[in-house]
């Protein structure tokens, strides 16, 4: 495997797979359709490009009609604004207008989701090259294609315009947060502030992450306290700066947070904190389900939707994350040369998030989707059990190490690209071996073992295309009340856009 010892060729795969990725997605995206969230998330995208364009937005009017382009816009979305972050929606608007009204080679719900791909090509790339950096090219590259190829977050990809965004912001802002405090470079500490503002407009699990951070360095502040230690002024000063480029990229998302939304600066003042009260007491009443006790929801939902051999190596991988030290020294605020564990570090990433999903009154609902932001600590520790495994099994059978690199990785690998294909479009109903599959999860009673986006109403559409009568009356229930409606009649139903 001498391919694998060229310093250029492992940076030139990484970028074919992921060029190979995104034209994909561009032919494939229109069998996802339309989930459940989109009617909302569309529709505030386009209300805050409204505000972008005219100056001017009430969110009670109707959106203006586009040709072709289904108008989804409702009045829940028109009382209660607030409850949607705009900066993935916002994206999404632009992609319509770029590859349906402008270029016409997306129908304009695909074009609203290959935003998606694409944010996920950028992080791709980021996430390689942070791997990297810490854990060279072989390893970089097995945790790529690991996450690339796993089902759920391959399904959430193509389709889900917050969840999946949130993921990737979310992790690119710790990233370069710890790039800034290893190497002590400025311009990762704003890079860090750039990317904690897009998380934080794009949903409130970002809110988690100043917390990681801290409980990471809980340790090293404490000790410099103790020595009275002193912070380099030049450090605050643009800790100050970069907290207020988070600040301006979450206020030019919200036009709510602008002066020019209100008729004047007195609505303002008060319009204003009003907004970001509504918006807090949303957080708390969507986050929080008062008949929830003590839980094992998340870990459960992770055993239940991996693959079975990434199971296997995260468990090997985390006995090495939690009993082998991985550190870097850095001398950073406080002037102070001292080692840093990246291996404590990607343990708090990890679990923190999950362990908040364990308390009493945590609300919990759709399987992984709310706890997805814990896959990229998830697969770097996987990335580790296979790094290790392979190590061993190369002195134990005298192989040679790349061999054995590869053969570990395509455990992992070959299976998942498996499920992509022979699941797709459903990949987010995926259940591993070891539940049953998607049969074996009904059985055995598991919430949420469903297509809960209903990316197949889109298949349903296409039945009833081909084999509905005119005229003819639709029923259905909505989600798990059982309510039988009468108001989803339509004449010649279509899914396709």
């Amino acid at each position: 495997m001498i391919f694998l010892k060229k310093r250029f060729l492992i940076p030139i795969l990484a970028i074919i797979t992921i060029t190979i990725y995104v034209i994909t997605s561009f032919f494939i995206i229109k069998d996802y359709g339309i989930t459940l969230d989109d009617v909302e998330q569309f529709g505030v995208g386009h209300k805050v490009v409204e505000y972008f364009q005219t100056g001017h937005v009430n969110y009670q009017d109707d959106l203006p009609t586009i040709e072709g382009h289904p108008n989804f816009y409702n009045d829940i979305v028109k009382t209660r604004p607030h409850h949607i972050w705009p900066f993935p929606p916002i994206l999404s608007v632009l992609t319509c207008k770029l590859f349906f009204q402008n270029l016409q080679i997306l129908d304009p719900i695909p074009a609203h989701h290959i935003i998606i791909p694409i944010l996920t090509a950028i992080f791709m790339l980021v996430f390689f090259f942070f791997m990297k950096r810490y854990w060279g090219n072989i390893a970089a590259f097995i945790a790529m294609l690991s996450l690339l190829t796993m089902p759920r977050f391959f399904g959430h990809s193509m389709s889900n315009i917050k969840d999946l965004p949130e993921l990737l912001f979310f992790s690119i802002a710790i990233f370069y947060f710890f790039d800034w405090w290893i190497q002590n470079k400025i311009k990762y500490l704003y890079y860090f502030f750039a990317a904690l503002g897009l998380a934080l407009a794009t949903k409130a699990d970002a809110m988690l992450i100043p917390p990681i951070i801290f409980l990471w360095l809980i340790p090293y502040f404490a000790k410099q306290i103790k020595n009275d230690g002193s912070v380099k002024l030049r450090t605050l000063l643009h800790v100050a700066i970069g907290s207020s480029i988070t600040g301006l990229i979450i206020i030019l998302n919200y036009p709510q947070l602008q002066p020019g939304y209100y008729e004047n600066i007195k609505e303002y003042l008060i319009g204003a904190p009003k907004f970001i009260y509504t918006y807090f007491r949303y957080i708390i009443g969507i986050g929080t389900d008062s008949a929830s006790s003590w839980n094992l929801y998340a870990f459960k939902q992770i055993f239940y939707t991996t693959p079975t051999w990434m199971l296997v190596f995260f468990i090997i991988g985390l006995i090495f994350t939690i009993f082998k030290n991985k550190k870097f020294s850095s001398k950073t605020m406080f002037n102070v040369k001292e080692k840093f564990n990246v291996n404590s570090l990607l343990l708090i990433w990890l679990f923190f998030p999950l362990l908040r999903h364990c308390l009493p009154r945590a609300n919990h609902y759709d399987g992984l989707r709310h706890i997805i932001i814990f896959m990229v600590p998830f697969v770097i520790v996987i990335t580790i059990g296979i790094i290790k495994t392979a190590k061993f099994l190369s002195v134990k059978l005298k192989l040679n190490r790349n061999v054995t690199y590869l053969a570990c990785a395509m455990l992992v690998i070959l299976p998942n690209i498996y499920h992509l294909i022979t699941l797709h479009p459903f990949q987010t109903t995926f259940y591993n071996y070891v539940t049953g599959g998607l049969k074996g999860a009904q059985e055995k009673d598991i919430p949420f073992s469903s297509d809960y986006w209903f990316i197949s109403n889109q298949k349903l559409g296409e039945w009833l295309d081909k084999n509905g009568k005119q005229n003819a009356n639709i029923y259905g229930h909505y989600l798990n009340y059982h309510i039988k409606r009468k108001d989803f009649k339509k004449i010649n139903l279509s899914f396709n856009r």
